[in-house]
């Protein structure tokens, strides 16, 4: 048995290799298992997206213009905690304003950029977003203040913003780690997105996620927040990264360029990474991972939130479920025995109630006058339900009780969205002569309503009430 035959088994079939390799040795025969088996399978669904477009072609007559100026300083890099700087203009191109050094964080990676302000002369100047084209990193503003080159600013970020983000990229990077060691070394990260409240990470997995697998992913995510481990980020060749940790550094896509920035969990995570991080774990705060979701074939979407955002999250839930548990009159914990009361209490009222309602129309039925067309007992009975389930079980119970030969036409009066049910049902030794079927077709051609059956049980539905002797006429011409 090759190995594919054993990835073919497991994916198709769902039969795990364990399985096929003590089946064979029963047999005489010997499998030999991959380590790498989980990989393989997801490998056969996982389609890693297309290549982004160079900066160098998309953005060509841009860094054209940014040539004549030298490269950005990246103090947000140096001093990832520093929230004002004071700097200088060096040009305001069309594309942005281009300072000498900045702590603005520019888009990228799925972290989203800095806000804040630049301020001259007392003026604070929103910054809307930042981008990095080459090595250049340009401010969008919002002003009707002109900025000229040489010109002293001072520069501000929203620094509980830009923390929040700090702390959901670090969580990013544990909740991966944490998703390959429960799930296994197949796990690749297929997108991310940072919100300041909430983020998501896309994870490659070849099955839906259990609650203990989500459950032991959290856990081991916040064990390793409270361990405080150290968070190092430093520039490398990229040749030596990659011989040093391999292309599983790749996890965020292949980054341009001939130096990396690496990131790393110590001891537990490693990946080229250009986003802003914490300094140590300890820093993120909870991580709280809100709901799984399957996006596509093999990849799973983890929405979660970190630091404060999440322990807000975890208030609103336990408020709510204080909430819960006082409407029901129990302790927090007793909510789900509460519910599952609640429920079963629903289904046997639910019960009841059709138990009710198909005995109320099977009276409607007993206590209706019949009418004899060619010899066949026919009752056309009105009533106000709209189920059309309910019709039919109030017919067969009147057929079943009272075992005589007779035609039963329920038409309601209450209107569904689709329109007025009825309901034809013959007794058996009936159906041929009178068949339900043919009596509906020409009642959906009268009432241009839609419908069909077999000779015993029809129904139909119209958009408006038949009327009793529209039913008598046609059932009439029928026979």
């Amino acid at each position: 048995i090759t190995v594919e035959h054993l990835v073919e088994l497991y994916d198709s079939h769902g039969i795990p290799p364990t399985l096929v390799s003590k089946i064979a040795k029963e047999h005489g025969m010997k499998v030999t298992i991959p380590d790498n088996f989980y990989e393989l399978v997801a490998a056969r669904h996982y389609k890693p997206k297309a290549p982004p477009v160079p900066e160098e072609v998309k953005y060509a007559s841009i860094i054209q213009e940014l040539k004549k100026y030298p490269p950005t300083r990246k103090v947000y890099y140096e001093k990832p905690y520093l929230s004002e700087l004071e700097t200088e203009v060096i040009a305001a191109t069309p594309a942005g304003i281009l300072l000498k050094e900045t702590i603005f964080y520019p888009e990228g990676g799925g972290q989203p950029s800095d806000r804040g302000f630049i301020i001259v002369d007392g003026l604070k100047i929103p910054v809307k977003s930042v981008k990095l084209i080459g090595n250049w990193v340009l401010h969008e503003v919002e002003s009707s203040k002109p900025l000229f080159s040489k010109m002293k600013v001072k520069c501000t970020v929203d620094w509980d913003r830009r923390i929040s983000l700090m702390r959901q990229h670090t969580a990013t990077h544990v909740l991966l780690g944490a998703a390959k060691e429960i799930l296994g070394s197949h796990v690749w990260q297929a997108g991310s997105e940072l919100g300041v409240e909430e983020s998501r990470l896309d994870i490659s997995h070849y099955k839906p996620l259990t609650t203990s697998d989500l459950e032991n992913i959290e856990l081991l995510a916040n064990r390793i927040v409270t361990e405080n481990r150290r968070v190092n980020a430093r520039f490398e060749s990229r040749t030596e990264a990659e011989e040093k940790y391999g292309f599983e550094i790749y996890q965020g896509g292949v980054v341009p360029g001939a130096e990396l920035r690496i990131v790393e969990v110590e001891g537990f995570n490693i990946q080229a990474c250009g986003g802003t991080h914490v300094s140590r774990t300890g820093e993120i705060g909870l991580i709280k991972v809100l709901r799984a979701e399957k996006i596509q074939e093999n990849v799973i979407r983890l929405v979660y939130s970190a630091g404060l955002p999440a322990v807000k999250k975890v208030a609103e839930v336990y408020s709510s479920a204080a909430e819960a548990a006082k409407l029901v009159n129990r302790r927090i914990e007793e909510i789900p025995i509460a519910v599952r009361d609640l429920v079963s209490s629903v289904k046997l009222l639910r019960s009841e109630n059709r138990k009710l309602r198909v005995k109320l129309c099977t009276t409607s039925i007993e206590a209706a006058h019949p009418s004899t067309i060619g010899g066949v007992k026919i009752l056309v009975v009105e009533v106000e339900e709209p189920e059309a389930r309910i019709l039919i079980d109030s017919a067969d119970s009147y057929l079943r009780t009272h075992r005589e030969n007779v035609v039963i036409v329920l038409c309601s009066k209450a209107a569904t969205d689709s329109g007025y049910p009825t309901v034809v049902m013959a007794a058996d030794p009936l159906k041929e002569r009178l068949p339900a079927d043919v009596v509906v077709k020409e009642l959906s051609r009268v009432a241009e309503g839609k419908g069909g059956g077999s000779k015993k049980l029809a129904q139909l539905v119209t958009p408006f009430p038949l009327s009793r002797q529209q039913i008598l006429d046609v059932i009439a011409k029928v026979m």
